[in-house]
């Protein structure tokens, strides 16, 4: 199947444009995204070059703001900042935000063609329409969106403005995640937590019988009065009465 991620309008246009006469770049730039409207993937790429653009534009003006300053000495250096800030409002931060949704939109891209998939071969809905009812989107752009996965290989096929036909079926990972979904896997048989063991001798608290201050003894253990320093053993047999 014949497909190309290729612009209808080139880079090269756009950039010629740019050069020639500003205005001109703009006015193809706008004229590739309506022509894109149903492209996804190259609706990305107009949003790549628009931030690229917008960001080259900024790192010119900001080589040519020293020079222009330099030679009109009218500009304040409060003029040079609100031209920076200028700047950056309509230039730097739109093509950061730009870039940003370029390659955030391949991302989802990339999980609505397993969407499609799923659909498709797992699924087994091969009407456009209802295709494009289930995942919310245009049937222009589903079926634009078919024809590339196909032309990349997702499946076999050959798309409409109908349906989806496909040469043949592949075995795809979600079917191992549908039996452990469903439960017909075999459950792993519950771990049994053995009894508590009896509790052993606690901690006693013991008086001292050189000060008469007490303190805490772990069993088996010894320890020294902080006050007079005696020995203070943890007792083994009950005080007789």
């Amino acid at each position: 199947m014949e497909w190309s991620d290729k612009p209808i309008i080139s880079n090269g246009w756009l950039i010629a444009g740019l050069i020639v006469f500003f205005p001109i770049g703009l006015l193809l730039l706008l004229i590739r995204i309506i022509l894109h409207y149903n492209l996804k993937v190259q609706k990305s790429g107009d949003m790549k070059a628009g931030g690229a653009i917008l960001l080259v534009f900024f790192v010119i003006y900001v080589i040519i703001l020293p020079l222009v300053t330099s030679t009109d000495p009218e500009i304040t250096w409060q003029g040079t900042v609100s031209i920076i800030v200028v700047m950056i409002i309509f230039f730097l931060v739109p093509a950061i935000i730009l870039l940003w949704q370029s390659n955030r939109r391949l991302k989802r891209l990339d999980d609505l063609y397993s969407l499609y998939y799923n659909l498709i071969v797992d699924r087994n809905v091969t009407k456009i329409e209802e295709i494009a009812k289930l995942s919310r989107q245009r049937r222009k752009m589903v079926v634009n969106d078919l024809k590339r996965m196909i032309w990349l290989g997702y499946f076999d096929g050959r798309v409409s403005e109908y349906q989806v036909d496909l040469y043949h079926r592949k075995e795809h990972r979600s079917d191992y995640r549908s039996e452990v979904y469903s439960g017909s896997f075999e459950p792993k048989a519950a771990a049994v937590t053995p009894p508590p063991k009896p509790a052993g001798l606690q901690p006693k608290d013991v008086e001292c019988p050189g000060c008469g201050s007490r303190s805490v003894v772990q069993p088996g253990a010894t320890v020294v009065c902080d006050y007079c320093g005696t020995s203070l053993v943890y007792p083994t047999k009950a005080a007789k009465t």
